[in-house]
C-alpha cells in the first residue's frame, strides 16, 4: 500500500516516525530510487521534506495497525 504525506515541522516528522514505528512491517519513505526507512528519524531528515513524500509498506500488514497509522498521519496526507 502507498500514501503521500507532506510534513513540514519537526513535530510532524516525529509524529509520522512514531506512527511508522508501531507498524509490524517495514515502512519506506521517499520518491523514485531514493527511499529510506520511515521508522528512522535520521532517514526522514535525509529526504527533501519541502515536497510530498510517498510512504509504502507490505500489503500483508495487520489491518488494525495500518488503520492506526493512517489515522495518526491523516492531518499530513495530500
Amino acid at each position: 500500500m502507498e500514501i503521500t504525506i507532506k510534513v513540514e515541522k519537526v513535530t510532524d516528522v516525529k509524529t509520522v516516525v512514531n506512527a511508522a514505528c508501531k507498524m509490524p512491517v517495514d515502512v519506506t519513505a521517499g520518491e523514485g530510487r531514493f527511499t529510506v526507512d520511515a521508522k528512522s528519524i535520521m532517514g526522514m531528515y535525509s529526504l527533501d521534506l519541502s515536497k510530498p513524500v510517498k510512504f509504502s509498506w507490505d500489503n500483508n500488514a495487520d489491518e488494525n495497525k495500518v488503520n492506526e497509522f493512517l489515522e495518526a498521519v491523516k492531518p499530513y496526507r495530500v
